[in-house]
């Protein structure tokens, strides 16, 4: 009985995490989503189930699509100069970024790195020098130095 009711909740939890992914309702999205990863916790050793596989893999993809989206949202604010007005929700957004774990993290650090240090490789192309430079600023940027 537990299972069936975890089973519903996850499903609906599922559909509005959909939902709000839709309207970027960060905030909303990054509770919402630590709670599903918990209910399909549970549900693992259950994945033999042909309903719980294919919600599995829905999850899986609602959580790549949320990742593609919140990566899109602030190479568009960058691109555009509007961080200063997408703050709100660029800050939000990364509450889901940490909910989806290390390797959502570490994407975006490393797309930051890139468009940061995009205009040194223009400049010092091609030597040793720029090598140096982008290998000690991607470590300093994400705190491995």
């Amino acid at each position: 009985m537990t299972a069936l009711k975890r089973l519903q909740m996850l499903t609906t939890a599922y559909e509005q995490l959909a939902s709000l992914g839709k309207s970027r309702q960060y905030r909303e999205c990054a509770q919402l989503l630590q709670a599903v990863i918990q209910l399909m916790a549970h549900f693992k050793s259950y994945r033999s189930i042909d309903q719980i596989a294919v919600l599995s893999r829905n999850v899986a993809d609602l959580q790549r699509e949320l990742l593609e989206q919140i990566c899109g949202d602030f190479e568009e604010a960058f691109a555009k100069g509007e961080v200063g007005s997408k703050k709100g929700v660029l800050g939000e957004a990364c509450k889901v970024l940490e909910a989806l774990g290390d390797n959502a993290r570490a994407r975006l650090v490393t797309w930051y790195c890139n468009a940061s240090l995009r205009e040194y490789r223009t400049v010092f192309r091609g030597t040793d020098e720029v090598s140096c430079f982008v290998i000690v600023c991607a470590l300093y940027l994400t705190n491995d130095l």
